[in-house]
C-alpha cells in the first residue's frame, strides 16, 4: 500500500483500539476491510512524488531475462518477508530499493540511512549492543569496525552528494566507482 508508514508506526498504539473492534488484540479480515484499510488510506497517504524507485535488475547487469519491474518488486517483497537483505555487491539497485523503501521510498538515501543500512546488512548492531554472550574485546572490536565504516562514509560522502543535499540517488549509488563500489572496497578493507 502506498502509505506513509513512519506516521502509521508512530500512531499505531494510540489508534489500535479503534481498529481492533472486538478487542482480541489482532485485526481480522472484517476489521481490516471495514476499519483499518479505509482509515489508513484516508489519513496516511504517502506524499505525492515520493514513490520508491523501481528496481530493474536488467539495468544493473542482472543478465538475460532478469528484471521486469513486477518481478523485481516481487523479489523485494519476498526478501522483506523472509527477513533477508539483498546482497549489495551483486544486486546494488535492489539493496538500495530495500533500504529506501523501508525509510519511506523518496528515491534517495541520506548518510544516516546508508550507515544504518550497512550496520544492519552486516549485522554490526548485534555486536555493538552489549550482551553477555559477547566478550568485551569482541564488542569493542565490532564497535571499532562500525566507527571505521562511519568515518569512511563521512570522508567519501561529498564525492557522491553532488548537490550537497545530504542524500544520494540510486544512480549515484550504483555508478561505476560510485558509492556502492567505494563502500564495498572499504568494507573489504575493514574486514566486515
Amino acid at each position: 500500500m502506498d502509505l506513509d508508514h513512519r506516521r502509521v508506526s508512530a500512531d499505531i498504539d494510540s489508534l489500535w483500539g479503534r481498529w481492533d473492534a472486538n478487542g482480541d488484540g489482532s485485526i481480522n479480515y472484517s476489521e481490516f476491510v471495514c476499519g483499518l484499510l479505509p482509515y489508513l488510506l484516508e489519513h496516511y497517504p504517502r506524499p505525492p512524488g515520493s514513490c520508491p524507485p523501481r528496481y530493474n535488475e536488467a539495468e544493473s547487469g542482472g543478465g538475460a531475462g532478469a528484471g521486469t519491474a513486477s518481478n523485481a518488486d516481487a523479489e523485494l517483497l519476498a526478501m522483506r518477508a523472509a527477513g533477508r537483505v539483498p546482497d549489495m555487491a551483486s544486486k546494488p539497485r535492489l539493496w538500495f530499493a530495500y533500504w529506501d523503501d523501508e525509510d519511506g521510498g523518496n528515491g534517495e538515501l541520506s548518510k544516516a540511512e546508508v550507515l544504518r543500512a550497512i550496520v544492519k546488512t552486516f549485522r554490526l548492531e548485534s555486536s555493538i549492543i552489549s550482551s553477555s554472550s559477547s566478550s568485551s574485546s569482541s564488542r569493542e572490536r565490532d564497535t571499532q569496525r562500525a566507527l571505521g565504516v562511519a568515518a569512511a562514509l563521512d570522508a567519501v560522502w561529498p564525492l557522491f552528494d553532488h548537490d550537497g543535499s545530504g542524500e544520494i540517488d540510486v544512480g549515484e549509488f550504483t555508478a561505476t566507482d560510485g558509492l556502492c563500489d567505494t563502500l564495498l572496497a572499504t568494507l573489504v578493507h575493514e574486514r566486515i
